[in-house]
């Protein structure tokens, strides 16, 4: 429950019509959820536009709707936006509260390895005593719960409800998988990452973005428009893409990984078999620790690197860190 002044701060509200209530129960872009006292954001997709539903809405009891242009019925207060999408963000992180500000949050995004990379760097917290949460393509997990994945990247409201929870129940650290698609449609807007990781980047997802040039620059959000001042951005060296962003983004906080390259941590004198990986793990300042793990594959040298990378940009130590990744 929220106070209908606090939901629309820092919206760009154009325009209202009717009364608003001076509190709101419920925030839904489904007018099929809709309760009494709730607010409806009506949200144009690709198969359906919401505000063809304000009349459903306001017939199961919404207090007000979020519209981009008025509708019907006139008996239902209306508060217009320029785009309710863009919109969305800021109302449900106003509504739950601002969650991610108490959290400490992890991203990863890149076309592939970013699974394997949240299930490691949840292993790295559990080994240095800390409970964390896990968002990403097959479930978010947090505590006792283990939720169903519609999206790799919630929904902007579905993702504040989810991180007020995680919040609620005392746990402070965060991974998340975040898509090219959850970074275009708004869906991580009010969240500032402590760390962002870039893994790598090979053609797909062009049905959705027109070229790879758009696909390379959505990706780049992650780093320019979400990660704090003082967050650190973890570059994968071994992929063509994350030199290119070492370049454009210096004057932040950058700590590089690979396999192949040189860089300030990377994984050396590397041993496949059906048993496991063995590899030797170095990290800045020539602090170095023997890795053995039971995943196999060279592709997860890689993302153990990068778990690695990024709990070191937090802080942890190395043994926890080695633990992390062979537990």
């Amino acid at each position: 429950m929220a106070e209908g002044s606090r939901i629309f701060q820092g919206v760009d509200v154009l325009e209202t019509r009717g009364v608003l209530p001076g509190v709101f129960g419920q925030l839904t872009c489904d007018s099929r959820e809709a309760r009494a006292g709730g607010l409806f954001v009506a949200l144009r997709g690709s198969a359906f536009d919401g505000h063809q539903f304000l009349k459903d809405a306001a017939a199961r009891g919404a207090g007000a709707a979020v519209v981009d242009c008025f509708g019907e019925p006139a008996a239902l207060p209306q508060v217009r936006v320029a785009d309710t999408l863009a919109s969305l963000p800021r109302i449900a992180a106003n509504f739950y509260g601002n969650p991610a500000r108490d959290l400490n949050i992890t991203g990863v995004t890149g076309s592939s390895g970013k699974t394997t990379f949240t299930y490691l760097r949840e292993s790295i917290w559990k080994a240095e005593g800390a409970r964390a949460a896990v968002i990403g393509t097959i479930e978010y997990r947090f505590g006792d719960q283990i939720r169903e994945s519609p999206n790799t990247t919630p929904l902007p409201h579905e993702m504040q409800r989810l991180l007020r929870e995680i919040a609620d129940r005392g746990i402070r650290y965060v991974v998340m998988e975040v898509s090219s698609h959850g970074l275009a449609l708004h869906r991580v807007d009010e969240i500032a990452f402590d760390v962002a990781v870039f893994s790598n980047l090979t053609p797909e997802h062009l049905d959705f973005h027109p070229s790879m040039d758009h696909y390379r620059e959505t990706k780049k959000r992650l780093f320019t428009g979400h990660l704090k001042p003082e967050g650190t951005a973890v570059l994968n060296l071994d992929d063509e893409t994350g030199r290119r962003f070492r370049d454009e983004l210096a004057g932040r906080s950058l700590l590089t990984y690979a396999v192949e390259r040189e860089a300030e941590v990377r994984a050396r004198h590397i041993e496949m078999s059906l048993e496991g990986i063995r590899f030797r793990l170095e990290f800045p300042g020539g602090r170095a620790c023997p890795v053995h793990t039971p995943l196999i594959g060279a592709h997860n040298v890689s993302n153990l690197v990068a778990a690695a990378a990024a709990a070191w940009a937090s802080g942890t130590p190395v043994e926890i860190i080695r633990q992390g990744l062979e537990d």
